[in-house]
């Protein structure tokens, strides 16, 4: 009897997403929320936000290559906000390492994500209490606000709060949320 094996490229890929933020931790695994952020589209609101999309689209093309196949990944879907949150956080890792420092091989990628993944209100969402927190609809009324930028001039309810604003932080692309709050948090 021959058993046919077929891969499923899609699940691979979202599986190897999550491996590159430790989705699977000592204590709690967030596998439902992964698959939220994964099924929600991110929308560029604001000028130049459509480059963070375009990192999270890079993200199909470096696991195809990584894993060498030539087959059939859908390109065409817009950047989840999964891919975003995990390419920013890629940029993140690559923004505070010191380029100096030859031991500096760590890699902050799951650090900078479940930063993010706490400022946005999300962590207390893993798979043991996502039911019963009634998960996927507080996940999505946070995912909107987020992408559509209801949160506070503050930036409280998005990626990047901060403690001292100087403009509208709903008005500004993602990359300068970043910059100032790395800035301030974490004085870079």
């Amino acid at each position: 009897m021959e058993y046919a094996y077929e891969f499923d490229v899609e699940q691979d890929y979202f599986n190897w997403l999550c491996e590159l933020v430790h989705i699977d931790q000592i204590e709690r695994t967030y596998w439902l929320l992964a698959k939220d952020l994964h099924r929600k589209t991110f929308i560029a609101l604001i000028d130049r936000d459509e480059n963070r999309a375009s990192d999270g689209l890079e993200l199909r093309e470096e696991y195809s290559r990584e894993i060498n196949y030539d087959g059939y990944l859908d390109m065409d879907r817009e950047c989840s906000v999964f891919e975003m949150l995990v390419a920013l956080a890629r940029r993140m890792d690559f923004e505070t390492s010191d380029p100096n420092d030859p031991y500096d091989t760590r890699d902050s990628t799951p650090y900078w994500f479940w930063e993010m993944i706490e400022n946005l209100g999300l962590i207390e969402f893993d798979d043991n209490s996502y039911v019963e927190l009634e998960g996927q609809t507080y996940v999505d009324w946070i995912l909107d606000g987020f992408i559509h930028r209801q949160y506070g001039a503050d930036g409280r309810g998005g990626i990047f709060p901060l403690r001292e604003v100087c403009e509208d932080q709903r008005d500004v692309e993602i990359w300068y949320q970043m910059s100032a709050y790395l800035m301030e948090h974490h004085g870079m």
